[in-house]
């Protein structure tokens, strides 16, 4: 008469082949999609390539798991504009600090981690309160994201508020300096680091025995 411990054996392994067949057969049957589905990567998504913004950006291009993320940098502008310096620049191209105070983001991203996409974001919508959304672009194109940061700056005077474009903007720039050359008396307003510092001492650069750029100063 078989014990307890032998029916127990027999009950128990015909229950074990089957469900090793059954995995096997599972494992190996045609099948039209893969096993297993790798998860598409989120984006982050930085708008704004101004100072805050390009901290921002290579900061999390060092911290970002690039296989599980694609981190973005949205500006309207191919090329970064050191916006204290424009006030010089605008004024008088002497030492080319043109050349420093605009170039490109190429080194911004540690280790390439980080894509530019050049575009005016038009719309923000979010799904839920902090479960992501999408960006807009001017032009209909759409990004969506896990996590948004918006870094967009503040608006500078005219002669500093730069066009899209690298050849537009050396027009606009070209345009402003022969203003400033041919200009009887300049008047500035404001006293902050702009005024005093780099807009004074643009100014001076073009100063002539026979005309003073500068006639009138405003606080």
């Amino acid at each position: 008469m078989p014990t307890d411990d032998t029916a127990r054996q027999a009950f128990m392994l015909p229950s074990l082949w089957a469900w090793f067949i059954s995995l096997f057969r599972y494992i190996f049957a045609p099948r039209d999609t893969p096993l297993v589905t790798m998860a598409e990567k989120k984006n982050v998504v930085v708008v704004g390539g101004g100072y805050g913004g390009t901290l921002v950006a290579r900061d999390l291009s060092q911290k970002l798991d690039k296989s599980r993320f694609n981190l973005i940098l949205v500006n309207d502008r191919p090329f970064y504009s050191h916006l204290p310096a424009l006030a010089r620049v605008a004024v008088s191209d002497l030492d080319k600090l043109g050349d420093k105070a605009l170039f490109g983001y190429d080194k911004l991203f540690v280790g390439g981690n980080g894509t530019l996409k050049v575009g005016k974001v038009v719309a923000v919508t979010e799904s839920e309160p902090g479960k992501g959304g999408e960006i807009e672009l001017e032009g209909g194109e759409k990004i969506p994201y896990v996590a948004l940061v918006l870094a967009t700056g503040s608006k500078w005077p005219d002669f500093i508020e730069l066009p899209s474009t690298e050849a537009e903007t050396k027009a606009h720039l070209d345009s402003w300096r022969d203003s400033f050359k041919t200009a009887n008396h300049v008047v500035i307003v404001g006293g902050g680091a702009v005024g005093i510092g780099a807009f004074l001492f643009g100014l001076g650069l073009l100063q002539r025995p026979q005309r003073p750029p500068v006639r009138r100063a405003c606080w």
